[in-house]
């Protein structure tokens, strides 16, 4: 069935459905579609190392340096 559009165009209903599938899909993760993305970002080495902090450095940057140590990462690590 053909539909006459705003712009006077017409348009089939079946491509305005098959794109919003398209779009549908394109919005739908998948572990496969991740695991080929990380392939793709390693072969062109656009990937980088990170570092995770250590405790210690964290209550550092959070300026907690007058807590005792101790206290410190025991209120970090219960923080979510």
């Amino acid at each position: 069935m053909m539909v006459r559009g705003a712009s006077g165009s017409n348009s089939s209903r079946g491509s305005d459905r098959a794109s919003r599938i398209r779009q549908a899909r394109r919005q739908i993760k998948t572990d496969q579609r991740d695991a080929e993305r990380l392939v793709r970002l390693l072969m062109i080495d656009a990937l980088h190392a990170v570092r995770v902090p250590t405790p210690e450095a964290r209550v550092v940057r959070a300026g907690l340096g007058d807590v005792p140590l101790a206290a410190a990462v025991e209120l970090i690590s219960s923080s979510p």
